[in-house]
């Protein structure tokens, strides 16, 4: 009979036992519920765990898609927070994204919609899109010319060109409209 048992020295990692003998010791980073009191094989054992861990990684996915979107970068970096395997994370990302539940470029679109209207220009939305792991050449396809110079002239109302131009706004487009 094979037992898992969370190693007394470090929490992190569990031994698999037959009786009192450790046979195997295996890190587990993510946090393991309901562990079954035996498995037929220390095979058997390391499957369960392996399963365990893509079912919880992939819960987690989904309770995070549920609340809002996320691109495959930023989601990625969570499971891996959390203690997730690299294999495990990017299985289930890629999984995800055939089956369109991840559009990278929905997510990053919206991002650029979003942060001009609060005033941000294409360079800041730029850096912005670049901390997320997400490529920045939609910004200028999104955020024309006739935008930012239209955004520039209703943001000269209240800010100064110094002001506007460290908003991320093309300074001579910035110039042009004073």
């Amino acid at each position: 009979m094979i037992t898992l048992v969370r190693s007394h020295i470090d929490p992190r990692w569990y031994e698999v036992r037959r009786g009192e003998e450790v046979l195997q010791e295996i890190e587990v980073r993510f946090q393991l519920f309901r562990i079954p009191r035996s498995f037929m094989s220390v095979e058997a054992a390391l499957r369960w765990l392996q399963e365990t861990e893509r079912k919880l990684a992939k819960n987690k996915v989904h309770r995070l898609l549920g609340a809002r979107s996320y691109p495959k970068t930023l989601l990625f970096r969570k499971l891996m927070e959390k203690g997730y395997g690299e294999e495990v994370c990017r299985g289930i990302v890629d999984e995800l994204e055939q089956l369109g539940y991840i559009q990278d470029e929905g997510y990053a679109a919206q991002l650029i919609e979003r942060e001009f209207r609060r005033g941000y220009g294409p360079r800041v939305i730029e850096m912005k899109l670049k901390s997320k792991g997400l490529g920045t050449e939609l910004v200028r396809k999104i955020v024309t010319e006739s935008m930012q110079r239209e955004k520039i002239r209703e943001l000269m109302k209240k800010k100064s060109m110094q002001a506007i131009a460290r908003r991320g706004f093309d300074f001579h487009l910035v110039m042009q409209e004073n």
